[in-house]
């Protein structure tokens, strides 16, 4: 063979080729070469057979694939404070490139990760239930692009409930209601604390210490008096966060004109 340029010939087989087909090594992408062949035989070489246009050397390109065998793990559970570690091969040509990222939010700030031309692995360290959720590992090159999604459960108490809400102000007594929290620590709300205390005084009173729904009738309030509530979810590893309220609610004489308001 010889560069289409230098039409300088050399060997290619160092061996003796009994087939017709041989497969030429060590080209440079992009080069052109011409090839020509000479049979053999007793009587010696024969003339040689030229390709009759130059063959330009090209890789042979694949999308990314995702290599998942019997230890693949697409859920990964972690204790509160533990390491999680995900981790896929691959391959593809050119090689993919490869991006991690969050479902709903941004990767971790303690998140690492380590990729190669073939695998990419993400490590979390001192996980909680903050790095709970679904995380997916991006791979795309010239030819197409492929994705895979891991589950992450980090077993901890659960966050703070969310925004909590009033109806049936009436006198002496309100109606509260309050959503779940955004991140239940890997594990069922068994139940909810309530609190109450005066907004001119710092203790916290008890209301409920096992209130089973996202709702609770609040009686026995003084009138005029502005209140601050608090609610705390609890599962199995515990209590979670508080909520607390940042603006006052006050159980009047008369009714409320308005039906619902809203504390954040």
């Amino acid at each position: 063979m010889c560069k289409a340029s230098l039409e300088e010939w050399h060997r290619v087989n160092d061996q003796i080729c009994i087939d017709t087909k041989y497969t030429a090594k060590g080209l440079v992408p992009g080069e052109l070469y011409k090839f020509r062949v000479s049979a053999v035989n007793g009587s010696g070489q024969g003339e040689a057979s030229v390709t009759v246009a130059a063959v330009q050397a090209l890789d042979r390109l694949a999308s990314p694939e995702i290599d998942i065998d019997a230890s693949f793990k697409q859920t990964h559970i972690v204790k509160n404070g533990g390491t999680v570690t995900l981790q896929i091969a691959f391959r593809g040509k050119p090689a993919p490139l490869a991006t991690w990222s969050k479902v709903d939010g941004e990767l971790p700030v303690m998140a690492d990760v380590n990729t190669t031309d073939n695998s990419s692995t993400l490590t979390i360290e001192g996980c909680t239930r903050y790095e709970a959720g679904k995380y997916t590992l991006s791979l795309e090159n010239n030819c197409g692009r492929k994705s895979v999604t891991f589950t992450v459960k980090v077993l901890d108490t659960p966050g703070p409930p969310g925004a909590i809400s009033f109806k049936d102000v009436t006198r002496g007594a309100l109606t509260m209601m309050w959503d779940a929290p955004t991140t239940d620590g890997g594990s069922r709300i068994q139940h909810y604390i309530v609190d109450k205390r005066e907004a001119s005084r710092l203790a916290w009173q008890e209301v409920s210490t096992k209130c089973s729904r996202q709702i609770i009738r609040v009686t026995g309030l003084d009138i005029g008096v502005p209140y601050l509530f608090r609610v705390i979810a609890v599962n199995q590893y515990g209590q979670g966060e508080p909520h607390e309220m940042t603006e006052p609610v006050t159980a009047t004489e008369e009714p409320c004109t308005t039906q619902e308001s809203k504390c954040c």
